[in-house]
């Protein structure tokens, strides 16, 4: 099961297609180094080019796809049933070849799949109050993880090509509580950790791409705080706002100096990490940590707000770090000067693609660079 390169924009139809269905869009998630982001829709999937955007291929089915994880750039995807006609059971996992437009493998859940995440060893799939950690290479159960009822599969993974993080929900007695599982691939050695992070329960997750750091929100998305998953020691706290809202995506820049969130209110919160100052005491497991966690330890990093915000309309969306600074393909509006090193991608439910710039040094709104759809596009 080698995965291979996928390059160019194509169109693939399945033999039963419908391709008059009208689009709605079920899913959208970007890949692991956010390079690219893949949309289910009631009639296939799609895979774009993050920035500058750029169609890589669609597939249309006769049934809507709920979940679509992408192996970075390769022709391998993990694929899960959605919508009101799903094309495949929403307790199914298949593992998709779009290379040779083929089921791989399947697993068989027995409850419906909430999220997935891959990386080139290990599948992870969260279902309600469960994590299955498999390998790869033979799909063999390696690990499973006991976490709250987790309706919204709050998942985070990421490899540093030696060891592996799955970071979820811990069990409801533990609510707020994190569980940071880690593999060597060398030694096949397990350990696992527990961060008591928040007082009510985890409403999001990010890892860094080399799974060093941790970020966590609640489900009251007021706060964000960052954590060592070596030691368990708090790295920065994030003030968001004061009224509760939903986090709907946390996610790192490539060398884990910023941090994005993205709420309910359409508001996207771009905070910096502070410098590392050795006098942090490390967190212990348990719930004796508690008054550290919430920053009454004098020990503890003083909160943050963001440097820079920006205000996206519409529905549900999630927004990425862009290390891209060639956007001179992308055919869309030109608002601003899109040559800015610091550069942030937004993607929505409601089929549209965004592209901020914004400065570190001076704290303000984000400026709105470029917007196109990436629905009905061909």
């Amino acid at each position: 099961m080698e995965p291979e390169s996928v390059s160019g924009s194509e169109k693939r139809r399945d033999s039963l297609t419908l391709s008059t269905q009208a689009e709605e869009v079920l899913f959208v998630g970007f890949n692991q180094d956010h390079g690219c982001f893949a949309v289910g829709t009631t009639t296939g999937f799609a895979v774009w080019e993050a920035d500058p955007l750029k169609l890589r291929f669609k597939r249309e089915f006769d049934g809507g796809i709920g979940i679509v994880e992408l192996l970075y750039r390769t022709n391998i995807l993990a694929l899960v049933g959605g919508g009101p006609r799903p094309k495949f059971p929403p307790d199914l996992l298949v593992l998709w070849d779009d290379y040779r437009t083929t089921k791989l493998a399947e697993l068989q859940f027995t409850s419906d799949i909430k999220s997935v995440r891959l990386t080139r060893d290990r599948i992870v799939v969260a279902v309600e109050g469960k994590v299955y950690i498999y390998q790869f290479a033979d799909l063999a159960l390696v690990q499973t993880l006991t976490t709250d009822t987790n309706p919204k599969g709050v998942l985070a993974v990421a490899s540093d090509g030696v060891r592996i993080f799955v970071a979820c929900p811990a069990p409801a007695a533990q609510l707020g509580s994190v569980i940071v599982q880690s593999f060597n691939l060398r030694t096949g050695q397990p350990a696992n950790k527990i961060i008591a992070a928040h007082k009510s329960g985890i409403g999001q997750l990010a890892l860094t791409r080399d799974g060093t750091k941790l970020a966590t929100a609640s489900v009251n998305g007021t706060v964000v705080y960052v954590w060592d998953t070596t030691s368990r020691r708090m790295l920065a706290q994030f003030t968001r706002g004061t009224f509760r809202v939903t986090i709907h995506s946390l996610a790192f820049n490539d060398d884990g100096t910023r941090l994005a969130v993205t709420s309910e209110t359409g508001t996207v919160h771009i905070f910096i990490l502070p410098a590392l100052s050795e006098d942090v005491p490390p967190a212990s497991g348990g719930w004796g940590i508690l008054n550290y966690v919430y920053g009454s330890s004098p020990s503890a990093p003083a909160a943050q707000r963001s440097v820079s915000q920006c205000h996206i309309d519409g529905s549900r969306s999630i927004a990425v770090f862009s290390d891209s600074k060639n956007t001179t393909e992308v055919s869309s509006s030109l608002l601003d000067d899109n040559k800015e090193e610091n550069a942030l991608i937004a993607v929505s439910m409601d089929g549209q693609w965004y592209r901020y710039t914004y400065d570190t040094k001076e704290a303000g709104e984000a400026k709105p660079a470029m917007r196109a759809s990436f629905v009905n596009l061909d």
